[in-house]
């Protein structure tokens, strides 16, 4: 199974507190109880998470800021770009 680290997953957080400040917990309240308990303990950046965590959060990310058709991930990628 693929992983990906705690910071991509910490920035898409701060992504839609961006977006839409303090939208972040309405967006992990959403997400599936398997994924959604990834969120249980603070995410840290250099640990390891299961890459369906990341790409749920992303399409509820979508629902919830973007216009449900993933057309939010080109912005998300440039500003994940532009941060690096």
């Amino acid at each position: 199974m693929a992983n990906i680290k705690g910071f991509a997953v910490k920035g898409l957080l701060s992504y839609v507190n961006a977006k839409n400040p303090g939208a972040a917990g309405d967006v992990i309240r959403a997400l599936a109880t398997d994924v959604a308990a990834a969120f249980e303990r603070p995410i840290v950046s250099s640990e390891l998470y299961p890459y369906r965590v990341f790409i749920e959060l992303i399409r509820e990310v979508d629902r919830a800021v973007g216009r449900s058709d993933l057309a939010i991930c080109e912005e998300i990628g440039e500003l994940a770009a532009s941060g690096d």
